[in-house]
C-alpha cells in the first residue's frame, strides 16, 4: 500500500514537471512577436521597403485615395514589399492615423523625399 501511493505521488510530480516545463520551454523557444507596422504608431514612409522614399511610393499611396477604414478597400492587400515577403495593406499607408488614405499621407511622403 506505501508502495502505491508512493509510486502515484512520484508519477504525479512528474506528470506536473512535465505540465508546466513544456509550457515554459515552449515560451523560451519560439520566436518573440514582431509587431505589425500597421499597428505601430510610427509609419514608414518608405512603404515598399526598398530603403528610399521616391515616386514609387507616392504612386502606391496615390492610387488608394479616398479609401476609408468603414469600406472593403481598408483590409485589401494592394502590393508586397520590394523583397516579396509582406503584404502592403491599404491601412498600412495611413501614415497620419486618420483612419483615411487623402492627401495628407501624400504631402507626408512627398515631404520625406
Amino acid at each position: 500500500m506505501n508502495k502505491i501511493f508512493t509510486t502515484s505521488i512520484i508519477i504525479s510530480i512528474i506528470l506536473l514537471i512535465i505540465y508546466f516545463t513544456s509550457g515554459f520551454l515552449k515560451k523560451i523557444l519560439s520566436p518573440a512577436p514582431t509587431i505589425n507596422q500597421s499597428t505601430s504608431i510610427y509609419k514608414s514612409e518608405d512603404i515598399n521597403k526598398d530603403e528610399k522614399v521616391d515616386t514609387t511610393d507616392e504612386d502606391i499611396i496615390s492610387k488608394q485615395l479616398n479609401c476609408k477604414k468603414t469600406e472593403s478597400c481598408w483590409n485589401k492587400v494592394i502590393g508586397k514589399t520590394l523583397n516579396g515577403d509582406n503584404p502592403i495593406y491599404t491601412f498600412d499607408l495611413d501614415m497620419n492615423g486618420d483612419e483615411k488614405i487623402d492627401q495628407l499621407d501624400v504631402n507626408q511622403i512627398l515631404n520625406a523625399k
